[in-house]
């Protein structure tokens, strides 16, 4: 679909879904890397956490294999339409559903609590890493809501809802107010998902991306990439760099995490 049938359409319905569109060998290197992102991950929790085991804060903080989706056309031009070219990343985690239950996610919810009418301050998408099967849990979620406030009840949510059963490789983009909930996973093996959150550039990040990766091992070279992660949306941290030429200041503040 063009850029402006894709706005009508998720402007209208609150998301939609792209199939297929990323290869398997790239599916099948993320769901690797996702792995030991969850096992890396799981050092920095403590035992009283209530925070999902399977969830990752940092994806790229664990790895630079997820950096690649960063410099995917398929997905950054279908972002910059709803946003703009200076949109950033608010959040790079994943959502994984363990076998023979839900997760953090099973629930009836939104991603931003606060409504913003008819500006599009930010949009939330899916890359499949497994397929989804309504067996394995796939995701519930409810067409034009997402200019709902109230939380819609159980039985008029499930009555009225989709299910995003779609292949691995796929991509689903959807409003950060679309009423949704994740399923329940009946099967024995793990099914996975890469969750990316974009943001207008002036929004904070729910992590510190830039300061987060910068002098960590990623050796990502892509200047899309990095304004993607942040790097130019930091703001001056000293009067010198204030009163510098607009191009210098760029170049001082895109400094590349390595």
């Amino acid at each position: 679909m063009n850029a402006p049938g894709f706005i009508d359409f998720f402007t209208k319905n609150g998301y939609f879904i792209d199939t297929a569109v990323f290869p398997a060998d790239l599916i099948q290197a993320l769901k690797a890397g996702l792995g030991r992102a969850i096992r890396a991950e799981a050092a920095y929790k403590t035992p009283e956490s209530e925070h999902d085991p399977l969830q990752v804060m940092c994806c790229p903080f664990h790895d630079d294999i997820f950096l690649e989706l960063l410099a995917r056309d398929e997905i950054i031009n279908r972002v910059e339409a709803l946003l703009d070219r200076h949109c950033i990343v608010y959040t790079f985690t994943n959502s994984s559903m363990p076998p023979g239950r839900g997760n953090f996610s099973s629930r009836i919810h939104v991603d931003r609590h606060h409504m913003t009418g008819s500006y599009q301050e930010g949009v939330g998408l899916m890359v499949l890493l497994d397929d989804f099967t309504e067996n394995n849990g796939a995701t519930w979620y409810l067409p034009g809501s997402q200019h709902q406030r109230e939380a819609p009840s159980e039985a008029d949510f499930y009555a009225k809802s989709h299910r995003l059963t779609a292949p691995a490789g796929s991509v689903f983009y959807f409003h950060p107010r679309l009423w949704h909930a994740g399923g329940n996973n009946h099967t024995d093996q793990q099914r996975d998902a890469v969750l990316l959150g974009f943001c207008r550039a002036h929004v904070k990040q729910r992590l510190n991306l830039p300061k987060l990766l910068k002098g960590h091992s990623h050796r990502y070279n892509n200047p899309r990439v990095l304004q993607k992660l942040g790097f130019l949306a930091e703001p001056p941290q000293s009067l010198e760099e204030f009163y510098l030429a607009a191009a210098q200041s760029s170049s001082l503040r895109m400094n590349r995490p390595d």
